[in-house]
């Protein structure tokens, strides 16, 4: 019994090693962007450039395209001020808000 726990505890950790990818346990933790650490600037160009593809796209439609991993009120950060900025143009209110990248 004890041989097919080791088995299985191997198993495990070869499973582990493969997702956490090329990187060392330290350099993964502090270095690396996920979309749960995305940086504001690079969440902007991510929704910016989403909203070029499919234009006409609720927060809902963005936030599920982009990324569920993503917090969405980051997403509504983000898409405010790509408006601020001129970026981004909107039309309806609040559930029925749809959003264009101006070009």
């Amino acid at each position: 019994m004890s041989t097919s726990f080791q088995q299985l505890a191997n198993f495990i950790w070869s499973v582990t090693d493969l997702l956490r990818g090329p990187y060392p346990p330290p350099q993964y933790e502090t270095g690396e962007t996920t979309l749960k650490r995305i940086e504001p600037h690079r969440l902007a160009a991510l929704v910016l450039e989403d909203l070029q593809r499919y234009p006409e796209s609720a927060i809902s439609d963005i936030h599920q395209r982009i990324g569920g991993e993503i917090h969405p009120k980051q997403v509504k950060r983000a898409l405010e001020e790509l408006i601020e900025r001129g970026a981004v143009r909107f039309e309806g209110n609040n559930r029925w808000r749809r959003y264009w990248a101006v070009t």
